[in-house]
């Protein structure tokens, strides 16, 4: 009997694994459906005027960035208080929304709001939060493996999803993002499994000031390297510098 219930829940842990990778790879493709063609669409908006086409976009980056830095940490002690699975609902929810208003009516106010709330979220519903999920369900020995299978998930939507979205007009990509939005939607809310137990959840949460991440460069020699080479490795990520 205790062998039935090992193998049951082995079983259950590598659907909900298959399900959480699902999640990452539909989370990056509906991301980078538009990435490239975000630019397209903003040019007549601005006159045809390519300096001004790079003015919103490095823009954009910076003040997803700024957001990201200034709410991420509160948004994590949510997630230990409420649970995982709300939040990386987040990311669907918000790009069916916006993309759709700039499909509907593309404009410099939608295609800003858009590109900052679900770049943002691109982050916290995938990798960010989809690791603590991850913490969740595996053993600490087996993170390191499941991080890899998440990564090369990731990977998968990098790629593919630009390689259709070169078979497509720049409104045409933001819904092809719609559209791979109502499928994460769709998987998540039916296949997805809540990951942190409730007598494993946060009696309470609070803001957290962003400034703790300094802690990463003080507490350990290996660990100020490990950090000071992830922070290299983000300022030349090609998203930023394009």
């Amino acid at each position: 009997e205790e062998d039935v219930e090992q193998a049951a829940r082995v079983k259950a842990k590598d659907r909900q694994l298959k399900t959480l990778y699902m999640h990452c790879a539909t989370n990056m493709m509906t991301s980078m459906f538009c990435f490239f063609s975000r630019s397209e669409v903003l040019l007549p908006l601005v006159g045809h005027s390519y300096d001004r086409v790079g003015v919103y976009m490095s823009t954009w980056t910076t003040v997803t960035a700024a957001i990201e830095f200034l709410i991420n940490p509160t948004i994590g002690q949510l997630s230990d208080r409420f649970g995982r699975k709300k939040f990386l609902l987040l990311a669907p929810y918000a790009n069916i929304v916006l993309k759709s208003w700039v499909v509907l009516q593309p404009s410099i106010l939608s295609l800003t709001v858009e590109r900052i709330i679900c770049d943002g979220m691109r982050t916290l519903a995938g990798s960010t939060l989809g690791m603590a999920m991850a913490t969740d369900i595996v053993d600490r020995s087996e993170l390191a493996q499941t991080g890899a299978n998440m990564s090369v998930c990731l990977g998968i939507g990098l790629i593919c999803s630009p390689i259709f979205s070169s078979f497509l007009s720049p409104i045409g990509t933001f819904k092809a993002a719609v559209a791979m939005a109502l499928v994460q939607l769709l998987t998540d809310t039916f296949l997805m499994k809540e990951s942190l137990r409730p007598e494993e959840r946060k009696q309470s949460w609070s803001v957290q000031q962003p400034f703790a991440f300094a802690k990463l460069f003080t507490k350990h020699r290996q660990l100020t390297k490990l950090a000071t080479v992830s922070m290299l490795h983000n300022m030349v990520d090609i998203k930023v510098t394009a």
